[in-house]
């Protein structure tokens, strides 16, 4: 606040020396003296006043002072909680596709699951085919056993390479179709080895593959017996 208008200097009335007056003179100096120190009364009384005025408004300048500092502080904190709700909303969103694409791989997880599942219900029912054809192929292949030692047998009791004693030719011969004869035992051998080791392989491993590997060697084992 200026110091000039805290310290107004007001003139003092001009005090007049006394000179040889007459009353009425006189009078009237009081008079005029007594006016101007009302005067000086009231000047001052007005200077107070402004003085306060001054101070108050010295007062509502540093408060608003105060207040203006005290907003810029406010609008710091929000633009920085802005910043931070951004970043916020940017992770809710990185998380939202992050959540979207776990969904779909766990989707497709369970949809792989469910075909791994029925895949092997259906291995595991080509698996109990198999052990059913493989019982069948078991006494066929007993059968087709007998058959083949029943042949040698009577080829070697056709075609001695000694004459046997009377005894061994009283034995009835074993009677096959012609058909039985002309079998190669040798590959009937082969193909029904490769029979079992298709069907040892389709049990373990039941693809397509293999179970095709096994149609195609009972089709070539039954094609000597049909």
């Amino acid at each position: 606040m200026p110091q000039h208008l805290l310290h107004v200097q007001v003139p003092e009335p001009k005090v007049v020396k006394p000179t040889r007056t007459t009353p009425a003179k006189r009078r009237q100096q009081l008079d005029q003296a007594q006016k101007q120190r009302e005067e000086v009364a009231a000047l001052q009384e007005q200077l107070g006043g402004l003085q306060g005025k001054l101070l108050e408004k010295d007062e509502a300048l540093r408060s608003a002072e105060n207040l203006i500092g005290r907003i810029s502080v406010a609008n710091e904190e929000v633009d920085e909680l802005r910043s931070q709700l951004n970043d916020k909303e940017s992770l809710v969103e990185s998380t939202g596709s992050e959540l979207h694409g776990a969904k779909i791989m766990l989707a497709e997880k369970q949809a792989a699951l469910e075909k791994l599942e029925w895949e092997a219900k259906m291995s595991s029912t080509k698996v109990e085919e198999l052990e059913v054809d493989v019982a069948s192929m078991d006494v066929e292949i007993s059968a087709l056993m007998k058959v083949f030692r029943k042949i040698a047998e009577n080829n070697r009791v056709s075609h001695p390479t000694e004459r046997p004693d009377d005894s061994l030719l009283e034995c009835e011969p074993v009677q096959l179709d012609d058909t039985v004869g002309d079998i190669d035992t040798e590959k009937m051998e082969q193909e029904m080895s490769a029979y079992v080791t298709a069907l040892a392989a389709a049990k373990d491993n039941p693809t397509e593959e293999f179970l095709k590997a096994v149609t195609e060697a009972r089709l070539r084992l039954q094609a000597f017996v049909l």
